[in-house]
């Protein structure tokens, strides 16, 4: 009897027309296309870690999503003037203007002193949206920093951004 009302339903044009449909459609799905290296960048912050013996507690990670390649820059204070200063030494000065920016909805990456910075250089902000880090590839990376970071410190967690360590740049 189950799959007799089953198949009227399906083949009554009014039950579908009226029916309301259980499932959201799908969005529209594409990738981005990125043309070279360090036209789009995507950043975040890991953090607050454990002070370090030169004073650290956060470390800013920017990835660029044509190569994947991460820099790191350990800091002692998560704040938008620092994040603007090193996003210009490490990316802007060093590899050329980017496009775009991608980051989460942090204060630091939402603040005036941030966007100001970003539009002096003509570089466009993205955010993503709240609560959905799946759309910023750079916290897939952020993931593999901090079991990086956990296997090299072993018993000394404030070694985490000893030089060695904390080069320029790191490929993941």
């Amino acid at each position: 009897m189950f799959r007799e009302i089953a198949n009227y339903v399906r083949a009554c044009e009014n039950c579908q027309a009226h029916k309301v449909d259980q499932t959201a459609p799908a969005g529209a799905m594409h990738a981005t296309n990125v043309q070279r290296p360090w036209e789009h960048v995507t950043i975040d912050l890991v953090g607050p870690l454990p002070r370090s013996r030169q004073g650290h507690t956060w470390l800013y990670v920017l990835q660029d999503r044509f190569t994947k390649w991460v820099e790191l820059v350990p800091l002692r204070q998560a704040t938008a003037k620092n994040i603007a200063k090193a996003l210009t030494e490490r990316v802007t000065l060093r590899h050329g203007r980017p496009d775009i920016v991608l980051s989460d909805n942090g204060t630091q990456f939402t603040s005036a002193a941030f966007t100001q910075r970003l539009a002096e250089f003509g570089i466009r902000h993205r955010t993503t949206p709240a609560y959905t880090p799946q759309c910023n590839p750079v916290e897939r990376a952020n993931r593999t920093i901090k079991t990086m970071i956990s296997q090299y410190v072993k018993g000394d967690h404030k070694s985490w951004d000893d030089p060695h360590y904390s080069s320029p740049t790191i490929r993941l």
